[in-house]
């Protein structure tokens, strides 16, 4: 069984994915991490953030694999670096280049044929498994995912405080990977039509778990 959840950045699509998994006894595929690892390998090998002969020859034998909540590319383990500002600022351009996404799919496909999965991203029910038997599609207002990918930062000791100039940020580079998700090319960020919307502001991991559960009839 697969089931999809989808959602911009900041919705709890990662924590609720999880949780999900856990509860249901499935494997969770973060297919966002993926995105972030074939960012890092761009930017550690200095590419352009160009579909060209370089990035396919890079693409040509990519590895991405799962270990708990580790994740590691072509054998490196790089879960601290793929959440970094600098792959934050880079990885939507990264994800809509043609010759990423068609590799990635491939591999998240061939992954979620071998059991039941919680596949987490933004085009999964859309684009990547259309026939997935429960679709779910989380969101939240700028300001909230604001808020927690603040504390995500602080909590990484990647900012040393919270306020408002570093909220204000946030949120423009939120709402601006937003306009980049939705009007891309391939595999825009799109709300599946059969998908089951669920607004997370202001509510916690168990009540919103607890919705979707509800849903979920196996």
């Amino acid at each position: 069984m697969i089931i999809t959840i989808d959602g911009p950045a900041g919705s709890g699509k990662s924590s609720l994915s999880r949780r999900l998994a856990e509860q249901l006894g499935f494997s969770f595929l973060d297919t966002g991490a993926m995105y972030r690892a074939v960012t890092y390998l761009v930017v550690k090998n200095n590419l352009p953030i160009l579909d060209n002969p370089l990035l396919q020859n890079l693409l040509k034998n990519l590895s991405i694999t799962f270990d708990d909540k580790e994740v590691f590319v072509n054998g490196e383990n790089v879960t601290g670096m793929i959440r970094r500002p600098e792959i934050d600022k880079k990885v939507s351009s990264v994800s809509e280049l043609g010759s990423v996404r068609d590799k990635l799919v491939e591999l998240q496909r061939a992954i979620a044929e071998k059991g039941d999965y919680i596949c987490e991203g933004r085009d999964m029910g859309s684009v990547v498994f259309p026939h997935a038997q429960r679709k779910f599609y989380l969101d939240a207002s700028p300001e909230e995912r604001a808020r927690r990918r603040a504390n995500q930062l602080f909590n990484r000791r990647m900012i040393e405080k919270i306020d408002g100039d570093i909220l204000n940020k946030i949120r423009n580079e939120i709402e601006e990977r937003d306009s980049k998700d939705s009007t891309r090319k391939n595999s825009p960020l799109t709300i599946p039509a059969d998908s089951i919307k669920i607004d997370t502001d202001g509510k916690t991991i168990e009540q919103v778990l607890n919705e979707m559960m509800k849903s979920i009839n196996i």
